[in-house]
């Protein structure tokens, strides 16, 4: 009698231990991993920028001294941009470096243009009180009074008339000797804005006369900016009327608006 065959227990496959996750067909195996490197801000780049904006000190007081900080932006700039450049893309900062030397530059060369500006005007002004005076010589060396007299401003006439203006002269004529020439003594006028924005110059003149008599070069003269230009407001050595008025060693008049800034 045979026996009748029974079904073999069906076959598992082995799985090999080395690799759990090989029937894990949808899962990356580099999940959660990013590509992503840290980058550093560069230090010297932030320095740079402040120092760029602090450069806007130069145009507020134009003091020279400090133009250092504009030229220190400049500095710490070029060696952001080399660090930055030789990092390898670890550091960045390149848009702060650049920022801070263009303020630097634009502020820092703003004031010089700014100062070489009003030097040009300060020259044109002193070379026109300089030729005032010149021309206030030409006249009284002619003996020409009254057109000597109209260089001066209305406030001086207000103050002076032109017949105490010719006795003036006269006096110094006599006493002294003709009038050959005057003319501004070199030395560095003075110029300041009162309360209202009206300029007032300060030079010091010397006066040659006909016996050769020399003057010490140190006669001041006030002259004010106006409408027309220059005109002479006050000889206060001189005149008596002018020292009670205009201050020995100052450009303003004494009863004048407050100067600008004060």
């Amino acid at each position: 009698m045979t026996d009748a065959p029974t079904d073999a227990p069906p076959q598992i496959a082995a799985v090999s231990p080395a690799d759990p996750l090989a029937r894990l067909h949808h899962m990356s195996t580099t999940a959660g991993i990013t590509t992503q490197e840290y980058v550093a801000i560069n230090v010297a780049s932030v320095v740079t920028v402040v120092l760029g904006m602090l450069s806007l000190a130069v145009l507020l007081f134009h003091q020279l001294v400090l133009l250092v900080i504009p030229a220190a932006a400049i500095v710490f700039g070029l060696v952001a941009l080399r660090q930055i450049r030789d990092s390898n893309g670890t550091q960045w900062g390149l848009p702060l470096a650049w920022a801070g030397i263009i303020l630097a530059v634009l502020l820092g060369g703003a004031d010089r243009v700014l100062g070489f500006i009003q030097g040009q005007a300060q020259e044109n002004d002193q070379q026109q009180v300089a030729r005032l005076i010149s021309n206030l010589g030409e006249r009284l060396a002619k003996n020409d009074d009254a057109s000597a007299y109209a260089l001066f401003t209305d406030r001086f006439r207000q103050r002076v008339t032109p017949d105490a203006f010719t006795a003036k002269w006269a006096v110094i004529r006599k006493n002294v000797g003709p009038v050959k020439a005057i003319s501004w003594n070199g030395v560095g006028m003075r110029f300041e804005k009162d309360g209202t924005g009206t300029l007032y110059g300060m030079a010091m003149a010397k006066a040659e006369f006909g016996n050769n008599t020399p003057s010490d070069g140190r006669q001041q003269v006030n002259a004010r900016k106006g409408d027309t230009g220059w005109q002479i407001d006050a000889i206060p050595l001189l005149f008596t009327e002018d020292r009670k008025k205009t201050g020995a060693g100052s450009a303003l008049p004494t009863n004048g608006p407050t100067p600008a800034g004060r």
